[in-house]
């Protein structure tokens, strides 16, 4: 018999300016779906913004992203109604949902999926903000995730090296690695033998991360390429960079396929954060090799046998000989085996096939 499945999630049913969190929570919704079908049921969390001193204390039991007393009380009558055996929770900052959940349902599994060690993420923002504010969202993650480490029957990581951080924080490992994947696309490949433009690609919002590892990559290597750069994403512009005559800026964008189709590769000079880059499937999905360093290459290790298409790089050395030795081997603008690589490991067919033997394999289906 199928048992009830109720997926928990804010981030799979936000429409605007979504990135790669919200494009992977909304993949996994449509595969889960496809596994438990009729058995199907799904809660969508309202986010709200933390506001006024009750709120803020609140936050430190976990009333964050969505969870809050209504909230609670409205997850407890769905998974009466529907007689939930199994819930699935969309992010390790849903604790204080995990930890009602398992108090007064004892029976329910639960699944906790991390897009992040979620403390790390913002460990480092708080670094890199050195602000009050950034110190106390820091607290109250550590706090709501340590409630998912401890309420979960089974937690999910999108990378061994998340696993192993999850081990020396919080004394728990992943209990299963389901890779980051992306909803594959047809691509309209271009082949050009003799390109005018010769254009790497960085994308990416201005958040912490891409902005230092950016500004890294603008300052101690592309003044030594013979190629520009085009940045694009929400947020960057001539004011966060010097060099900006090899620089176009295009801000967001809806269709991504045109600007990769300028690039001959695109680049990854991320040395913060946690859980999987979204750029680095994103490139590989448009037939594009990147260049990364070995931070942005976690969870891609079913790539390293291809050290023409993940091209792994940790100082300006390494990035500067590299990408020139691409530039001139470059014969065309795509690659049809980065785009196998992408659909046999990181599409959307491949996470359904993890989930599914994840679920097969503890007996929850």
């Amino acid at each position: 018999m199928t048992k009830n499945f109720l997926y928990i999630s804010k981030n799979a049913f936000i429409t605007k300016d979504m990135g790669g969190r919200e494009f992977l929570s909304k993949n996994n919704f449509h595969n889960l779906k496809k596994i438990y079908t009729k058995n199907f049921f799904y809660f969508k969390l309202e986010n709200r913004k933390i506001v006024g001193l009750i709120n803020f204390f609140k936050a430190f039991l976990g009333y964050i992203d969505g969870i809050n007393e209504t909230s609670l009380i409205k997850i407890e009558k769905l998974i009466k109604l529907k007689k939930i055996d199994i819930v699935f929770l969309d992010g390790s900052n849903l604790g204080a949902c995990a930890k009602s959940i398992k108090k007064k349902f004892p029976n329910i599994f639960v699944i906790i999926y991390f897009h992040n060690v979620e403390v790390i993420f913002f460990y480092d923002s708080m670094v890199t903000e050195k602000t009050i504010k950034s110190f106390f969202i820091f607290l109250i993650n550590y706090y709501v995730e340590k409630k998912s480490i401890k309420y979960g029957d089974r937690l999910i990581s999108l990378t061994k090296h998340d696993s192993r951080k999850m081990s020396c924080l919080y004394k728990r490992c992943a209990d299963t690695v389901i890779p980051l994947s992306m909803k594959s696309k047809k691509i309209k490949p271009i082949k050009v033998q003799h390109v005018k433009n010769n254009f790497l690609i960085f994308v990416g919002g201005n958040f912490y991360g891409n902005l230092k590892g950016i500004n890294w990559f603008v300052k101690n290597i592309l003044p030594f390429l013979n190629c520009n750069l085009l940045i694009v994403g929400k947020g960057f512009s001539k004011s966060n960079f010097f060099l900006t005559e090899k620089i176009r800026f295009v801000g967001k964008v809806k269709n991504l396929e045109k600007w990769y189709n300028k690039s001959f590769a695109a680049i990854a000079p991320i040395f913060l954060g946690s859980g999987m880059k979204t750029k680095v499937a994103e490139s590989l999905m448009h037939g594009k090799p990147i260049v990364e360093t070995s931070k942005a290459f976690e969870g891609y290790e079913d790539l390293k046998k291809y050290k023409n298409i993940a091209i792994k790089c940790d100082n300006s050395k390494e990035f500067i000989y590299s990408i020139n030795k691409k530039l001139n081997q470059k014969k065309n603008m795509y690659d049809k085996k980065a785009i196998i690589l992408f659909k046999e490991f990181y599409s959307s067919e491949s996470n359904f096939k993890h989930f599914l033997n994840f679920f097969i394999k503890n007996k929850l289906i």
